[in-house]
């Protein structure tokens, strides 16, 4: 973007109103997404990870009545690998470019699980992150059937309750980064086992 400006302000100085419309639609596109508070509002585009790198490709700058003056229509970044390392994570480090191995997670929220209930029925839970009140919720499923399951509860004291109906519910304590407990349903309580 900064490319186009430059070349739009190298041209000879006249009085095409057009140029200067593209310079400050440019101008304003690019100060704009550098605000931190754009960043947090808008979503940053579209992202693809490939053997070259990570490429970002941002939407057009103009809005539809404005669309005659942006030449650039959509534009993309590209960073190296040896661009992003610095920045990233000892995980994103394994994760993007091979170097070590990716740590285990380090607790089972956040996360999907698969596992089994009674050592014979496999499912997948994803357990979204614990809320500061405590508050959990997930979906599972079983895998036979993948119907979504909504369950809500309490991390309290060590144990993950999550209640799915009235009668039924999963009992859950923390095992490294997954989980291992119960699943109740009236008198009946069976084995739950999930892991990364």
């Amino acid at each position: 973007m900064r490319k186009e400006i430059a070349a739009l302000g190298s041209k000879a100085r006249s009085k095409d109103e057009e140029r200067e419309d593209k310079i400050e639609l440019y101008t304003e596109c690019l100060t704009s997404r550098q605000d931190p508070a754009y960043q947090k509002i808008e979503r940053m585009g579209r992202m693809e990870i490939d053997a070259k790198g990570v490429l970002f490709t941002q939407g057009r700058c103009s809005n539809h009545a404005m669309r005659a003056l942006d030449d650039l229509d959509v534009f993309s970044t590209r960073f190296t690998p040896e661009q992003l390392g610095p920045s990233l994570t000892p995980y994103g480090r394994a994760l993007l470019l091979g170097e070590g191995a990716a740590p285990a997670p380090a607790s089972p929220f956040d996360q999907v699980l698969h596992g089994t209930i009674d050592a014979r029925l496999p499912v997948t839970l994803r357990l979204e992150p614990l809320r500061s009140d405590g508050s959990a919720a997930t979906t599972y499923f079983y895998d036979r059937y993948r119907q979504s399951i909504s369950v809500f509860g309490k991390y309290r004291d060590g144990v993950l309750l999550l209640e799915e109906s009235s009668d039924t519910r999963l009992r859950l304590t923390p095992d490294g980064a997954g989980l291992r407990g119960e699943w109740i349903s009236g008198q009946k309580k069976l084995p739950l086992v999930l892991a990364p």
